[in-house]
Protein backbone atom coordinates (compact mmCIF):
# COMPACT_ATOMS: atom_id res chain seq x y z
CA UNK A 1 0.00 0.00 0.00
CA UNK A 2 1.34 3.47 -0.93
CA UNK A 3 1.99 5.91 2.32
CA UNK A 4 -0.11 9.15 2.22
CA UNK A 5 2.82 12.21 2.26
CA UNK A 6 2.55 13.78 6.00
CA UNK A 7 3.91 17.04 7.36
CA UNK A 8 6.85 16.86 9.85
CA UNK A 9 5.49 17.25 13.49
CA UNK A 10 6.96 17.10 16.96
CA UNK A 11 6.46 13.27 18.44
CA UNK A 12 5.35 15.12 21.60
CA UNK A 13 2.01 16.18 19.64
CA UNK A 14 1.73 13.37 17.65
CA UNK A 15 -1.66 11.97 20.07
CA UNK A 16 -3.16 15.44 19.84
CA UNK A 17 -2.92 15.68 15.72
CA UNK A 18 -4.33 12.80 15.88
CA UNK A 19 -2.71 10.55 12.97
CA UNK A 20 -5.35 8.35 11.55
CA UNK A 21 -3.64 4.82 9.64
CA UNK A 22 -2.83 5.11 5.72
CA UNK A 23 -6.22 2.58 5.80
CA UNK A 24 -8.25 4.68 7.23
CA UNK A 25 -7.63 7.99 5.35
CA UNK A 26 -7.60 5.72 1.59
CA UNK A 27 -10.97 4.81 2.97
CA UNK A 28 -11.94 8.56 3.20
CA UNK A 29 -10.15 10.71 1.00
CA UNK A 30 -8.49 8.18 -1.84
CA UNK A 31 -10.18 8.45 -5.18
CA UNK A 32 -7.64 6.53 -7.70
CA UNK A 33 -5.01 4.81 -6.59
CA UNK A 34 -2.85 4.58 -10.30
CA UNK A 35 -2.29 7.03 -12.63
CA UNK A 36 -3.72 5.42 -15.49
CA UNK A 37 -7.50 5.42 -13.67
CA UNK A 38 -7.41 9.89 -14.24
CA UNK A 39 -7.77 11.23 -17.67
CA UNK A 40 -5.27 14.24 -16.37
CA UNK A 41 -6.33 16.17 -19.73
CA UNK A 42 -9.96 16.74 -18.68
CA UNK A 43 -8.84 20.19 -16.93
CA UNK A 44 -10.97 23.33 -15.96
CA UNK A 45 -10.66 26.10 -18.35
CA UNK A 46 -9.69 29.44 -16.64
CA UNK A 47 -10.79 32.67 -17.60
CA UNK A 48 -8.88 35.26 -16.16
CA UNK A 49 -10.40 38.66 -18.18
CA UNK A 50 -14.03 37.73 -16.90
CA UNK A 51 -13.21 36.66 -13.36
CA UNK A 52 -11.14 40.05 -13.21
CA UNK A 53 -14.28 41.80 -13.65
CA UNK A 54 -15.66 39.98 -10.79
CA UNK A 55 -12.79 41.32 -8.00
CA UNK A 56 -14.05 44.48 -7.53
CA UNK A 57 -17.41 43.34 -6.67
CA UNK A 58 -15.56 40.78 -4.16
CA UNK A 59 -14.20 43.22 -2.85
CA UNK A 60 -17.45 45.71 -2.51
CA UNK A 61 -18.87 42.46 -1.23
CA UNK A 62 -16.06 42.15 1.35
CA UNK A 63 -16.20 45.50 2.54
CA UNK A 64 -19.83 45.70 3.33
CA UNK A 65 -19.80 41.91 5.04
CA UNK A 66 -17.41 43.02 7.41
CA UNK A 67 -19.08 46.30 8.20
CA UNK A 68 -22.50 44.29 8.46
CA UNK A 69 -20.81 42.12 10.87
CA UNK A 70 -19.37 44.92 13.36
CA UNK A 71 -22.08 46.60 12.93
CA UNK A 72 -19.57 50.13 12.23
CA UNK A 73 -19.93 51.94 8.92
CA UNK A 74 -17.38 54.01 9.72
CA UNK A 75 -14.66 51.44 10.66
CA UNK A 76 -13.46 47.71 8.64
CA UNK A 77 -12.26 45.31 10.98
CA UNK A 78 -11.54 41.48 10.33
CA UNK A 79 -9.65 38.73 11.55
CA UNK A 80 -8.00 36.09 9.47
CA UNK A 81 -6.44 33.06 10.95
CA UNK A 82 -4.05 32.01 8.58
CA UNK A 83 -1.33 28.63 8.14
CA UNK A 84 0.54 30.39 5.15
CA UNK A 85 -1.72 28.16 2.50
CA UNK A 86 -3.59 29.55 -0.30
CA UNK A 87 -7.29 29.93 1.16
CA UNK A 88 -6.45 31.82 4.21
CA UNK A 89 -3.59 33.82 1.83
CA UNK A 90 -6.24 34.95 -0.95
CA UNK A 91 -8.53 35.60 2.35
CA UNK A 92 -6.46 37.69 3.82
CA UNK A 93 -5.53 40.20 1.11
CA UNK A 94 -9.45 40.31 0.00
CA UNK A 95 -9.59 41.67 3.05
CA UNK A 96 -6.70 44.19 3.17
CA UNK A 97 -7.63 45.03 -0.77
CA UNK A 98 -11.03 45.96 0.89
CA UNK A 99 -9.88 48.15 3.35
CA UNK A 100 -7.01 49.62 1.26
CA UNK A 101 -9.68 50.65 -1.52
CA UNK A 102 -12.27 51.52 1.39
CA UNK A 103 -9.48 54.23 3.15
CA UNK A 104 -8.37 55.65 -0.02
CA UNK A 105 -12.18 56.39 -1.13
CA UNK A 106 -12.77 57.78 2.24
CA UNK A 107 -15.05 55.78 3.58
CA UNK A 108 -14.09 54.30 6.66
CA UNK A 109 -12.10 56.24 9.48
CA UNK A 110 -10.11 53.57 10.17
CA UNK A 111 -9.34 49.65 9.51
CA UNK A 112 -7.98 46.75 11.26
CA UNK A 113 -6.80 43.66 9.89
CA UNK A 114 -5.44 40.62 11.90
CA UNK A 115 -3.66 37.46 11.34
CA UNK A 116 -3.51 34.84 14.04
CA UNK A 117 -0.86 32.31 13.16
CA UNK A 118 -0.67 28.77 15.22
CA UNK A 119 2.07 27.55 17.13
CA UNK A 120 1.31 23.17 17.68
CA UNK A 121 -0.03 22.27 14.67
CA UNK A 122 3.15 21.77 12.45
CA UNK A 123 6.84 23.77 11.81
CA UNK A 124 5.57 23.89 8.51
CA UNK A 125 2.85 26.22 8.83
CA UNK A 126 4.19 28.35 11.27
CA UNK A 127 6.93 28.88 9.06
CA UNK A 128 4.52 29.95 5.93
CA UNK A 129 2.44 31.82 8.13
CA UNK A 130 5.21 33.88 9.00
CA UNK A 131 6.42 33.96 5.53
CA UNK A 132 2.99 35.11 4.73
CA UNK A 133 2.29 37.41 7.33
CA UNK A 134 5.62 39.30 6.70
CA UNK A 135 4.91 39.43 2.89
CA UNK A 136 1.04 41.04 4.38
CA UNK A 137 2.64 43.60 6.77
CA UNK A 138 5.80 44.59 4.40
CA UNK A 139 2.95 45.13 1.07
CA UNK A 140 0.25 47.18 2.86
CA UNK A 141 2.09 49.24 5.13
CA UNK A 142 -0.49 52.10 5.29
CA UNK A 143 -3.05 49.63 6.83
CA UNK A 144 -2.62 48.52 10.51
CA UNK A 145 -2.03 44.80 10.19
CA UNK A 146 -1.01 43.05 13.34
CA UNK A 147 0.66 39.53 13.05
CA UNK A 148 0.11 37.17 15.93
CA UNK A 149 1.09 34.17 17.24
CA UNK A 150 -0.53 32.17 19.31
CA UNK A 151 0.74 28.56 21.23
CA UNK A 152 -2.31 26.05 20.50
CA UNK A 153 -0.31 22.64 22.22
CA UNK A 154 -1.63 22.79 26.21
CA UNK A 155 -5.15 23.41 24.45
CA UNK A 156 -4.77 20.89 22.12
CA UNK A 157 -3.19 17.99 24.84
CA UNK A 158 -6.19 18.96 27.20
CA UNK A 159 -9.31 18.97 25.38
CA UNK A 160 -8.05 15.68 23.05
CA UNK A 161 -7.20 14.18 26.77
CA UNK A 162 -10.30 14.81 27.98
CA UNK A 163 -12.43 13.91 25.21
CA UNK A 164 -10.51 10.33 25.22
CA UNK A 165 -11.13 9.84 28.41
CA UNK A 166 -15.11 10.31 27.28
CA UNK A 167 -14.75 8.14 24.62
CA UNK A 168 -13.14 5.20 26.85
CA UNK A 169 -15.85 5.98 29.86
CA UNK A 170 -18.70 5.23 26.92
CA UNK A 171 -17.27 1.90 26.20
CA UNK A 172 -18.16 2.97 22.07
CA UNK A 173 -15.58 2.13 19.74
CA UNK A 174 -13.88 4.75 18.43
CA UNK A 175 -14.87 5.13 14.68
CA UNK A 176 -13.07 8.56 13.35
CA UNK A 177 -10.00 10.17 14.53
CA UNK A 178 -12.64 13.93 15.05
CA UNK A 179 -11.25 17.16 13.59
CA UNK A 180 -9.80 18.69 17.19
CA UNK A 181 -7.37 21.08 15.38
CA UNK A 182 -9.41 22.98 12.45
CA UNK A 183 -12.45 23.01 15.37
CA UNK A 184 -10.22 24.86 18.10
CA UNK A 185 -8.57 27.03 15.07
CA UNK A 186 -12.05 27.94 14.39
CA UNK A 187 -13.15 28.46 17.79
CA UNK A 188 -10.21 30.44 19.08
CA UNK A 189 -10.64 32.84 15.91
CA UNK A 190 -14.22 33.50 16.52
CA UNK A 191 -14.02 33.92 20.16
CA UNK A 192 -10.63 36.55 19.60
CA UNK A 193 -12.79 38.22 16.68
CA UNK A 194 -16.22 38.10 18.93
CA UNK A 195 -14.05 40.47 22.40
CA UNK A 196 -12.22 42.84 20.32
CA UNK A 197 -15.46 43.10 17.52
CA UNK A 198 -13.80 42.29 14.82
CA UNK A 199 -15.29 39.90 11.63
CA UNK A 200 -13.88 36.79 11.66
CA UNK A 201 -13.27 35.87 7.95
CA UNK A 202 -14.08 31.99 7.35
CA UNK A 203 -11.25 30.81 4.32
CA UNK A 204 -13.35 27.40 3.14
CA UNK A 205 -13.31 26.94 -0.21
CA UNK A 206 -16.28 25.66 -2.78
CA UNK A 207 -14.13 22.02 -3.03
CA UNK A 208 -14.16 21.58 0.51
CA UNK A 209 -17.77 22.42 0.83
CA UNK A 210 -18.87 19.84 -1.85
CA UNK A 211 -15.85 17.17 -0.19
CA UNK A 212 -17.75 17.87 3.20
CA UNK A 213 -13.68 19.18 4.00
CA UNK A 214 -14.89 21.56 6.90
CA UNK A 215 -15.70 21.37 10.63
CA UNK A 216 -19.32 21.40 11.85
CA UNK A 217 -19.73 23.74 14.33
CA UNK A 218 -17.01 25.73 14.14
CA UNK A 219 -16.59 28.76 11.39
CA UNK A 220 -15.94 32.00 10.61
CA UNK A 221 -18.86 35.21 10.22
CA UNK A 222 -18.41 36.06 6.34
CA UNK A 223 -16.72 33.34 3.65
CA UNK A 224 -15.59 34.89 0.60
CA UNK A 225 -14.36 31.63 -1.00
CA UNK A 226 -16.81 28.84 -0.17
CA UNK A 227 -18.54 29.06 -4.03
CA UNK A 228 -15.59 29.35 -5.91
CA UNK A 229 -13.77 25.63 -6.40
CA UNK A 230 -9.83 25.19 -5.41
CA UNK A 231 -9.22 25.76 -9.01
CA UNK A 232 -11.28 29.12 -8.82
CA UNK A 233 -9.22 30.11 -5.85
CA UNK A 234 -5.69 29.37 -7.74
CA UNK A 235 -6.94 32.02 -10.45
CA UNK A 236 -8.49 35.13 -7.84
CA UNK A 237 -5.07 34.35 -6.08
CA UNK A 238 -2.89 34.92 -9.47
CA UNK A 239 -5.18 38.12 -10.18
CA UNK A 240 -4.51 39.64 -6.69
CA UNK A 241 -0.69 39.04 -6.41
CA UNK A 242 -0.56 35.98 -3.97
CA UNK A 243 3.45 35.31 -3.88
CA UNK A 244 4.58 32.22 -5.04
CA UNK A 245 5.72 30.00 -2.08
CA UNK A 246 1.86 30.12 -1.19
CA UNK A 247 0.85 29.45 -4.88
CA UNK A 248 3.21 26.47 -4.95
CA UNK A 249 2.48 24.69 -1.47
CA UNK A 250 0.69 21.80 -1.70
CA UNK A 251 -2.77 22.20 0.30
CA UNK A 252 -2.65 20.80 3.62
CA UNK A 253 -4.76 18.32 5.46
CA UNK A 254 -4.89 20.04 8.80
CA UNK A 255 -6.75 17.78 10.95
CA UNK A 256 -4.14 14.65 9.49
CA UNK A 257 -1.46 16.46 8.54
CA UNK A 258 -1.41 15.30 4.99
CA UNK A 259 -1.23 16.50 1.64
CA UNK A 260 -4.53 16.75 0.23
CA UNK A 261 -3.70 15.55 -3.51
CA UNK A 262 -1.81 12.49 -2.67
CA UNK A 263 -4.07 11.48 -0.12
CA UNK A 264 -6.82 11.59 -3.48
CA UNK A 265 -4.51 9.91 -5.54
CA UNK A 266 -2.36 7.53 -4.95
CA UNK A 267 -0.18 8.07 -8.14
CA UNK A 268 0.19 11.61 -9.69
CA UNK A 269 2.24 11.92 -13.56
CA UNK A 270 5.38 13.76 -13.07
CA UNK A 271 5.44 17.60 -13.26
CA UNK A 272 1.72 18.02 -11.98
CA UNK A 273 1.09 20.82 -10.08
CA UNK A 274 -1.33 20.73 -7.05
CA UNK A 275 -3.13 23.44 -9.28
CA UNK A 276 -3.20 21.32 -12.10
CA UNK A 277 -4.47 18.71 -9.98
CA UNK A 278 -7.72 20.41 -9.00
CA UNK A 279 -7.71 21.74 -12.36
CA UNK A 280 -8.82 17.52 -12.76
CA UNK A 281 -10.72 17.15 -9.90
CA UNK A 282 -12.98 20.21 -9.94
CA UNK A 283 -14.59 19.42 -13.42
CA UNK A 284 -15.92 15.99 -11.83
CA UNK A 285 -17.24 17.56 -8.37
CA UNK A 286 -18.93 20.41 -10.56
CA UNK A 287 -20.67 17.56 -13.18
CA UNK A 288 -21.66 15.68 -9.70
CA UNK A 289 -22.70 18.37 -7.32
CA UNK A 290 -23.96 21.07 -9.64
CA UNK A 291 -25.15 19.70 -12.56
CA UNK A 292 -26.40 16.26 -11.18
CA UNK A 293 -24.61 13.60 -13.45
CA UNK A 294 -23.94 10.12 -12.83
CA UNK A 295 -20.77 8.67 -12.97
CA UNK A 296 -20.88 6.32 -15.94
CA UNK A 297 -21.69 9.71 -18.17
CA UNK A 298 -18.76 11.56 -16.46
CA UNK A 299 -16.42 8.99 -17.16
CA UNK A 300 -17.58 8.22 -20.60
CA UNK A 301 -17.41 11.89 -21.72
CA UNK A 302 -14.24 12.92 -19.63
CA UNK A 303 -12.10 9.90 -20.10
CA UNK A 304 -11.95 8.80 -16.93
CA UNK A 305 -12.09 5.41 -15.37
CA UNK A 306 -15.69 4.87 -13.94
CA UNK A 307 -14.22 3.63 -10.81
CA UNK A 308 -12.53 7.29 -10.10
CA UNK A 309 -15.59 9.05 -10.90
CA UNK A 310 -18.16 6.56 -8.69
CA UNK A 311 -15.55 6.62 -5.44
CA UNK A 312 -15.95 10.51 -6.03
CA UNK A 313 -19.21 10.70 -6.62
CA UNK A 314 -19.74 8.50 -3.60
CA UNK A 315 -17.62 10.50 -1.31
CA UNK A 316 -19.67 13.80 -2.39
CA UNK A 317 -23.26 12.10 -2.13
CA UNK A 318 -21.81 11.21 1.80
CA UNK A 319 -21.41 14.75 3.04
CA UNK A 320 -25.02 15.93 1.93
CA UNK A 321 -25.73 16.23 5.84
CA UNK A 322 -22.20 17.89 6.17
CA UNK A 323 -23.48 20.45 3.92
CA UNK A 324 -27.03 20.48 4.90
CA UNK A 325 -27.57 19.50 8.66
CA UNK A 326 -31.07 18.00 8.60
CA UNK A 327 -33.81 19.50 10.56
CA UNK A 328 -37.53 18.82 11.41
CA UNK A 329 -39.18 20.93 9.19
CA UNK A 330 -42.92 21.81 10.18
CA UNK A 331 -44.00 23.20 6.36
CA UNK A 332 -42.40 23.13 2.44
CA UNK A 333 -39.90 25.63 2.70
CA UNK A 334 -36.89 26.48 0.13
CA UNK A 335 -33.73 28.12 1.22
CA UNK A 336 -32.86 30.69 -1.94
CA UNK A 337 -29.70 32.75 -1.17
CA UNK A 338 -29.66 36.15 -3.79
CA UNK A 339 -26.94 35.77 -5.71
CA UNK A 340 -24.36 38.82 -4.90
CA UNK A 341 -23.42 39.73 -8.31
CA UNK A 342 -26.05 42.57 -9.74
CA UNK A 343 -23.85 43.79 -12.80
CA UNK A 344 -24.16 40.59 -14.76
CA UNK A 345 -26.71 38.52 -16.17
CA UNK A 346 -27.25 35.14 -15.06
CA UNK A 347 -26.88 34.36 -18.44
CA UNK A 348 -23.83 35.51 -18.33
CA UNK A 349 -22.38 33.87 -14.51
CA UNK A 350 -23.78 30.53 -15.71
CA UNK A 351 -21.79 30.76 -19.04
CA UNK A 352 -18.58 32.04 -17.30
CA UNK A 353 -19.34 28.78 -15.07
CA UNK A 354 -20.06 25.85 -17.57
CA UNK A 355 -16.95 26.97 -20.16
CA UNK A 356 -15.17 26.39 -17.35
CA UNK A 357 -15.92 23.63 -15.45
CA UNK A 358 -18.37 21.63 -17.71
CA UNK A 359 -16.31 19.70 -20.28
CA UNK A 360 -18.75 17.87 -21.48
CA UNK A 361 -19.92 20.59 -23.38
CA UNK A 362 -16.80 21.55 -24.95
Amino acid sequence: MQKVKRQEVDETLRNCYRFAEDETLQKYYRFADKADEVNWNARYKPNQEFLAKLIPLILSFTDSSIRKVIDDKTSLRALVTISGGLDSSVSTMLAAEAMKKAKNNGSVKSTSLILLAFKGISDEDLEYARRFGNFITSSYTDLPVYYQESDLTPLLRAIDDHTEELVVASTRQKLYAGGLTTRLINLVGLEVSDKIGHCFINTTNGTEVVLGEFVIGAGGEYAPLVDFYKSRVYDIGELIGIPKFVSERPPINSTYGTDKIHTYFGEIPAGLTPRDVYAVLDPVLYLIYNKGFKPRTIAKGLGHSEKFVKNVYEKVKAQEHRREIPFFSVKDRTIRLKRTIETFTNEEIENFIEDSYNILRR
